[in-house]
């Protein structure tokens, strides 16, 4: 299978699987309710450790593909597992080591939130954060062994890694939620996250790999490793942070788990089909950098650039025309399936703060695939400084206007913030690699015309196309719109020639450059 039909396939998996991770946190929020002080604590507590181990496995990933690629593609067999043995042991000692001491300092870690204001709920926090901390070591050796099977050129069980730890909050919620509530729901998620680390185990296995503890810390790819990592982890780091400092101000409002979701399923959607694409292409860049063929790593790269831009422009749009049908008929499903009926106030609540998310799509995905063109270069130190002027950005805009629009402002400010962090990488880019694919911006043109015409359908369908309140009715109110609007973007986008559509999913291309 060629990379265009590989990412079409590790994108079709890849939403899936997270559409189902959506699926389950629509279930237990339906079933335990939106404002449930105990899920909001669940879900404020359970961001501690995403933080943690998001930034230790981001950089892992981004990290060990070039460098393990590199060594495959060498036919260094030998040393390239003597480079995962040393890297799993110390990896797995560092973890276990920030487990020991984040357990230790629970407290204090949870008392920058209003829980602490009250001691049964900081009691409440301290436990579920407690419980969970020592996943991290299940999700270091996860984002490792994601590594090593991409490099491998296997991405379709990667991609499916989300599966068992969805069906099992899913199965708990629907068969045990009502007899142990929240705290039940605390153990099921521990037992999920596990899991997916343990479905890799065979595969990587399989590859030819088998572990065995190493001290070796003088390898050569180790230090070339750790150095790297670094840069990776502090970038990283500042996004998660800011992540965590608005889950944080959230509290105010016991609304972590709203925003949360919200924030989830913008990212599911977009991010899924970015590191789709950029688990695919990203190996393929690390190699036209390192053999020097800086024209081809061009072209590709535009090519990535103008599939988001035909892509996420009209998902925007999306996003915003529908959001409050969208969530009308997920509080109808799910509420009917946990046994619980959906709020109008919630409605409102979660489409207002998708709206704000939603301006920032197309600027979220452009950092994400700019962050791996530095990577592939292997210049982590780039992404890692504009990752502290977004966290910075974030941050003071959220002061700023949070007393003005609430919990709002929160996803205004990390729509702007993305929007600065993408602008200054793009300008660096093109800085240190000249000016890629002449009609990258030609592109966005094209689907900027084609996203309005659709916008125009879509209205259009809105104003004459209601149903009576109800899940089927809530479905229609959505799916007909969704057809329109999708119907009305690919038929102008035909006769404006989006090419992108040729070149990116395996046509021939017309003057790729």
């Amino acid at each position: 299978m060629n990379k265009k039909k590989s990412a079409i396939s590790v994108t079709l998996i890849t939403i899936l699987s997270r559409l189902l991770s959506l699926v389950s946190v629509q279930i237990y929020m339906s079933a335990f309710g939106i404002t449930s002080e105990r899920l909001n604590i669940y879900s404020y507590a359970l961001a501690i450790p995403n933080l943690i181990f998001t930034c230790v496995g981001t950089s892992l990933t981004t990290v060990v593909v070039p460098i393990y690629s590199s060594m495959l593609a060498k036919g260094e067999h030998n040393k390239s597992k003597e480079f995962l043995n040393a890297l799993l042991t110390l990896v797995t000692l560092v973890l276990l080591a920030l487990v020991i001491i984040s357990e230790l300092i629970a407290p204090f870690i949870l008392g920058f939130s209003k829980y602490a204001a009250s001691p049964d709920s900081l009691s409440y926090a301290v436990f579920v954060l407690r419980t969970l901390l020592p996943v991290m070591l299940f999700h270091g050796v996860n984002f490792i062994m994601q590594g090593v099977l991409q490099s491998h050129g296997k991405f379709k069980l990667t991609a499916f890694v989300t599966v068992p730890s969805a069906l099992t909050l899913i199965a708990y919620t629907l068969l045990l939620g009502d007899k142990y509530g929240v705290t039940g729901l605390v153990y099921a998620t521990f037992a999920g996250l596990a899991l997916q680390a343990l479905i890799l185990i065979p595969s990587v296995v399989r590859s030819g790999y088998s572990y065995r503890p190493s001290f070796a810390y003088r390898n050569e790819n180790l230090k070339l490793a750790a150095k790297l990592t670094l840069p990776v982890l502090l970038g990283v780091f500042a996004y998660q942070f800011t992540t965590l400092f608005s889950m944080t101000l959230a509290t105010r409002y016991n609304a972590v788990t709203i925003l949360s979701y919200v924030q989830n399923i913008i990212l599911v959607s977009v991010l899924t089909i970015i590191y789709s694409i950029t688990n695919v292409y990203y190996p393929h860049l690390s190699v036209l950098w390192s053999e020097k063929k800086i024209e081809d790593y061009k072209k590709t790269l535009a090519g990535i650039f103008k599939a988001v831009f035909f892509l996420m422009v009209p998902v925007t749009a999306g996003f915003i025309l529908l959001r409050f049908r969208l969530f009308e008929f997920m509080f109808t499903l799910f509420g009917k399936l946990a046994g619980s009926a959906g709020a109008s106030d919630d409605v409102s609540l979660a489409g207002n703060i998708m709206g704000f998310y939603s301006a920032g799509i197309v600027f979220v995905c452009l950092k994400e695939i700019l962050d791996r063109a530095f990577y592939s270069q292997k210049k982590t130190k780039i992404p890692a400084i504009v990752g502290i002027v977004i966290m910075a950005s974030n941050i003071g805009l959220s002061l700023v206007t949070v007393n003005f629009i609430g919990i709002n402002a929160l996803a205004l400010s990390s729509s702007c913030a993305s929007l600065i962090g993408s602008v200054c990488l793009y300008i660096l880019l093109v800085k240190g690699i000249g000016p890629f694919g002449k009609d990258v911006f030609g592109s966005l043109a094209k689907s900027g015309i084609c996203t309005a015409f659709m916008v125009v359908c879509v209205k259009l369908v809105m104003t004459y196309v209601s149903f009576k309140e109800g899940i089927a009715g809530s479905a229609l109110n959505l799916i007909i719109p969704v057809f329109a609007g999708l119907a009305a973007y690919f038929a102008i986008a035909a006769p404006l020639n989006a090419s992108i559509l040729k070149e990116f999913f395996g046509k021939k291309a017309k003057n790729v450059r």
